[in-house]
């Protein structure tokens, strides 16, 4: 068993050839921050550069998958005059979407283990993996439009109607 960095939003574990990636903020339903984003993102290199690595597992703690970014602890940078939808834009240009982008190009396979809550920018996080394993507490929630006031983003655009068809994604 190899032990890794110390990471404080996430856990990280390498065993048996299995890369395990946990969002570990169960109590804001791992709701996405800036800081959690540089833990994955590095999580995801230290699992891509172990050569014992054959496949990566990424789920989250608790009754939740992801709920999205974390709009109000994230950290994310914001400047006075921004509309919610301006900041939620950037966070996910900045944080999110590199992340997806990361993992989707993954040289190895990535399974996302979906629980619980799934919410926003967590969805398309939830559905960009190779093979995806949504749990019977597991459900999806966009929340872009109504509440944001910005197009679904994180991938969700492209990956619910490919996934599920358009008439259902519609």
């Amino acid at each position: 068993e190899e032990e890794s960095m110390a990471y404080k939003q996430i856990l990280y574990e390498a065993t048996d050839r299995i890369a395990s990636i946990t969002l570990n903020r169960p109590d804001r339903l791992n709701a996405w921050t800036s800081q959690m984003e540089g833990e994955v993102r590095q999580a995801m290199r230290e699992a891509s550069n172990d050569d014992g690595v054959r496949v990566i597992v990424l789920t989250g703690a608790g009754r939740g998958f992801c709920a999205g970014a974390d709009l109000l602890n994230g950290g994310w940078p914001y400047e006075d005059g921004w509309s919610a939808g301006k900041a939620t834009a950037n966070a996910m240009d900045i944080g999110f979407n590199p992340l997806v982008r990361k993992i989707v190009n993954s040289k190895k396979p990535v399974i996302n283990a979906v629980n619980g809550v799934t919410a926003g920018g967590g969805v398309g996080l939830a559905l960009c993996g190779d093979i995806v394993i949504a749990s019977k507490s597991a459900f999806f929630k966009l929340v872009f439009g109504p509440q944001l006031g910005i197009i679904p983003d994180v991938g969700a655009s492209w990956l619910v109607p490919n996934l599920i068809g358009r008439a259902k994604a519609n």
